[in-house]
């Protein structure tokens, strides 16, 4: 964190991770990613990330199916 003047007055820690999974059928490049201020969280973080991608995959296959 910098003040006003350009100064750094605090210097916080954080984490990103990013992760990027190939196509399954026609759908596209997943890309996630996350920030957090430990590896363990942002890495928890990116895990959920990937399962919702999942989810929403599933989902949009159901919709296009029906």
């Amino acid at each position: 964190m910098r003040g006003r003047d350009g100064r750094l007055l605090q210097v916080e820690e954080i984490w990103y991770a990013e992760a990027e999974r190939g196509p399954r059928d026609d759908r596209g490049v997943d890309f996630i990613h996350a920030t957090a201020e430990s590896v363990d969280e942002v890495w928890s973080k990116l895990r959920r990330q990937a399962e919702l991608a999942d989810v929403r995959r599933s989902h949009v296959a159901v919709v296009q199916a029906s």
